[in-house]
């Protein structure tokens, strides 16, 4: 009997890809004149633009990578505002790489992509920046650009009586009484230290019909007295949740008062302090 053996090698070889040769000009510009803001987001435009010679070598696309590893971020301090980068129509087409994330070319000279913030303006007030290499992918000879993504947050104050869409409260005392009290919540929310003051159109409760004739009040604000015109200092502040401050008027003696009605009008004032 002959018996045949065939032994079968299976040989694997795994051939590096090769990125191929290329010169050229090319350049990365963070548009920050054109800069976009809407509701809470910040987006600024990122224009890439690559010359004949660099087409030619068919890159694979535009790949975006920033300081911190796989995601983009601006920097203020010890304050980090997360972001992405988007295509031209606002859409995250990229492909998340490890490291970054890769976008396809466009078919045109300029590519256009977004680098956008969508909670920035609820970020602490102040000057935000950070970095973002950029390299055309698959070919090699063109070396990466560094370029940095600048912006400022700018300081608001959301102030309310009530409620924070409420610009007006009355509050009517009915029959005044010695030691009589009303009180309205106050809401505000800001993204940076605010002071708070309060000021007066006559400094007493007037009577409307004689100029003489006032009775004194005073003003708390969450059980502690303040003064006309002093500033109350805030310094932390939610930009998201409001906060809620109680706002209380204590009528004086009313025994000699002159019969009649009375007014005043207080107004209440927010400053950022950024």
């Amino acid at each position: 009997m002959i018996r045949i053996y065939i032994y079968l090698f299976f040989l694997c070889v795994s051939f590096p890809v090769l990125s191929q040769p290329c010169t050229g000009n090319w350049s990365v510009k963070v548009d920050s004149n054109s800069l976009s803001s809407k509701e809470n987001a910040i987006k600024l435009p990122i224009y890439i633009q690559v010359d004949k010679s660099i087409a030619r070598c068919r890159p694979q696309g535009i790949y975006i990578r920033s300081d911190t590893v796989g995601n983009v971020s601006v920097k203020n301090n010890n304050t980090i505002i997360p972001g992405r980068v988007v295509d031209s129509s606002g859409n995250n087409s990229g492909v998340r790489m490890s490291r970054g994330v890769l976008f396809s070319l466009s078919n045109d000279s300029t590519t256009k992509l977004w680098v956008e913030f969508p909670q920035a303006s609820l970020s602490r007030a102040g000057d935000y920046s950070g970095n973002l290499t950029v390299a055309l992918a698959g070919i090699e000879g063109i070396s990466p650009k560094n370029v940095t993504i600048a912006f400022k947050v700018s300081p608001f104050v959301d102030l309310g009586i009530s409620s924070l869409d409420k610009s007006h409260h009355t509050m009517n005392f009915g029959v005044l009484k010695s030691n009589q009290t009303k009180s309205a919540d106050v809401f505000f929310r800001a993204n940076t230290p605010v002071s708070l003051l309060f000021r007066s159109e006559f400094g007493r409760l007037q009577h409307i019909d004689i100029p003489n004739e006032s009775i004194a009040y005073s003003i708390y604000l969450d059980s502690k007295k303040v003064a006309i015109d002093d500033e109350i200092k805030f310094n932390r502040l939610s930009s998201v949740r409001a906060t809620k401050k109680k706002f209380m008027i204590r009528v004086g003696d009313t025994r000699n008062a002159a019969a009649g009605s009375y007014k005043e009008v207080i107004t209440i004032v927010a400053f950022a302090k950024p």
